[in-house]
């Protein structure tokens, strides 16, 4: 078993669950991360995740490592994951099981224990050309293990790569969930600049809004004018859709998030000097984040090329940093 000492700012090469039990308990502040999406690609690297038969296994092996992040997180600690769907049918290795477009057979009546892999009564054979529905089936396990999912977060990616489709629109966003273990737990809110002047006659009060649990009065929404106006606000708080050009990285890795995508998810999410995991570290960019921010981190991939561009480019970086850089 490592001590903290000997994780911080290291990359492990491995298999991430097997990686994770040597770390100690509670020794992360904050999880980023972004695992192979289930079946769309080949990394071509011994025991990478993805090319699982079903979805089924896929989304099991998946929660079973963040089974193991929660026991190194710290309870004030967050985990924000980003991660894509699926066509069903349209994969990189075919599924276990394949379904004729003219097969009317009941797949609810599967056999005990492959019911018993997810919950009772799902399918684990999917009409071709459906979408998987991975995002969702990932978020509901994860509830089911005890995390509490603070929010689903829309990258929205105006510059996303078209698609020669006829049947369908063009896909261009993803998932992005903040789970905590606890109800407590460390986040600095974020703000973005507002789209429109403050209206100071805001209020729920004899509206059809009344009802609701949040409660806005125009005293308040005048003292929140004012700072505004004071520049005691960098202005509203952040929404939930993200709009983000994708990656300009023109690594060996198909999809790295940007750095802009993940800036406001470190900051939020770990405290300063925190230490930042990311347990499928791909190009390096989670470190990077961290790094620039006077964070920590640590990272996993079970795929050598991306160890070591990681490690090129968090090098290339310090060798280009000052020491006032870094303070």
């Amino acid at each position: 078993m490592f001590e903290i000492k000997d994780i911080e700012n290291k990359i492990f090469k491995g298999d991430a669950l097997d990686i994770l039990k040597t770390f100690p308990d509670e020794s992360i502040d904050c999880a980023v991360t972004s695992p192979p999406y289930w079946n769309l690609r080949d990394y071509s690297a011994e025991g990478q995740l993805g090319l699982e038969g079903t979805f089924v296994q896929y989304i099991n092996k998946l929660c079973d490592i963040f089974d193991e992040v929660k026991r190194v997180l710290k309870q004030s600690g967050t985990i924000w994951i980003n991660i894509g769907d699926t066509y069903y049918g349209s994969t990189k290795v075919k599924p276990d099981k394949e379904v004729d477009e003219d097969d009317d057979t009941d797949y609810n009546d599967i056999s005990d224990s492959e019911k018993k892999m997810f919950f009772r009564g799902n399918r684990i054979i999917l009409p071709k050309k459906s979408l998987a529905m991975i995002p969702a089936r990932f978020a509901i396990e994860m509830i089911n293990r005890g995390w509490t999912l603070r929010n689903n977060i829309i990258w929205h990616k105006p510059s996303v790569m078209p698609r020669p489709v006829r049947d369908r629109f063009t896909i261009d966003f993803e998932n992005i969930f903040f789970f905590v273990k606890n109800e407590k737990y460390y986040f600095k809110q974020q703000y973005e600049k507002m789209v429109t002047k403050v209206s100071t006659n805001a209020s729920t009060k004899g509206s059809k809004y009344e009802g609701e649990n949040v409660q806005v009065d125009s005293k308040s929404m005048s003292k929140f004018a004012e700072k505004v106006e004071q520049g005691l606000v960098e202005g509203r708080i952040k929404r939930t859709v993200w709009k983000i050009n994708t990656s300009s990285n023109t690594s060996f890795h198909v999809a790295p998030y940007p750095e802009e995508l993940i800036m406001p998810i470190i900051d939020a999410g770990c405290p300063e000097k925190g230490i930042v995991l990311d347990m499928f570290m791909g190009t390096g960019t989670t470190a990077l984040v961290a790094l620039k921010q006077n964070k920590k981190f640590v990272g996993i991939d079970v795929d050598e090329r991306a160890v070591c561009y990681a490690k090129d480019r968090i090098e290339t970086f310090l060798n280009q940093s000052t020491i006032f850089d870094l303070m």
